[in-house]
């Protein structure tokens, strides 16, 4: 998978989940650090299928806050099989 497939499914995920989006259109998280397709490319492209398995503060390199650790790993098993 590529990492803009990656990040696209993510996305495509968490609207049918209902997840709310700013504005800009990225995944609002719980403390205003949110989810941006190019923070999920960065990881995708370092981390590949791993991702998965990453703790929160390897996830926080990513600018992905640990608030949203449990978002990501959940939306990331539904599309990584």
């Amino acid at each position: 998978m590529k990492k803009e497939e990656f990040a696209e499914l993510f996305f495509e995920e968490a609207k049918k989940e209902g997840r709310e989006f700013t504005s800009q259109g990225n995944i609002k998280c719980p403390n205003g650090k949110n989810i941006s397709k190019k923070k999920l490319e960065d990881l995708f492209e370092k981390e590949k299928e791993n991702c998965i398995n990453i703790d929160s503060n390897k996830l926080q390199s990513y600018k992905i806050e640990s608030c949203c650790s449990e978002i990501f790993k959940e939306i990331s098993k539904k599309i990584i099989k």
